[in-house]
C-alpha cells in the first residue's frame, strides 16, 4: 500500500467536510473529475462496508424480532384456545345442570 500523497489526504479532507451525502451526490452527478472520481470512490468503500454491516445487523435484528412476534402470536393463540375450551365445558355445564335442576323439580 503506498503512502496516501498530500493531494490526496487534501482531496480526503475536502471529502469529510463536504460529507459522504454530497460525495455520493457529486459521483452520482459526475462533478467530479475522474482523479478525484477515483478518490471518493475510495474514500467511501470502508463507508460502504460500514453501512452494508449495519443493515446486516438490522436485518438479523428484525428476523430475530419477527420470530419473537411469531412465538408470542402462537402463545397468544393457544391462551385463546384453553379459555374457549374453558367457556364452552362451562358452557356445556350450566346448560346440564339447567337441565337437571328443572327435572328434578
Amino acid at each position: 500500500m503506498t503512502e496516501q500523497s498530500e493531494q490526496e489526504r487534501e482531496q480526503f479532507a475536502q471529502f469529510e467536510k463536504d460529507g459522504e451525502e454530497r460525495v455520493r451526490l457529486n459521483l452520482k452527478n459526475y462533478r467530479y473529475p475522474h482523479a478525484a472520481e477515483a478518490l471518493a470512490i475510495r474514500w467511501l468503500a470502508p463507508k460502504n462496508e460500514a453501512a452494508a454491516q449495519r443493515r446486516e445487523a438490522l436485518d438479523t435484528e428484525q428476523i430475530e424480532l419477527a420470530r419473537r412476534t411469531t412465538r408470542s402470536a402462537k402463545e397468544a393463540n393457544t391462551i385463546a384456545w384453553i379459555a374457549l375450551a374453558v367457556a364452552v365445558a362451562a358452557l356445556v355445564l350450566s346448560i346440564f345442570l339447567a337441565i337437571r335442576g328443572h327435572g328434578a323439580a
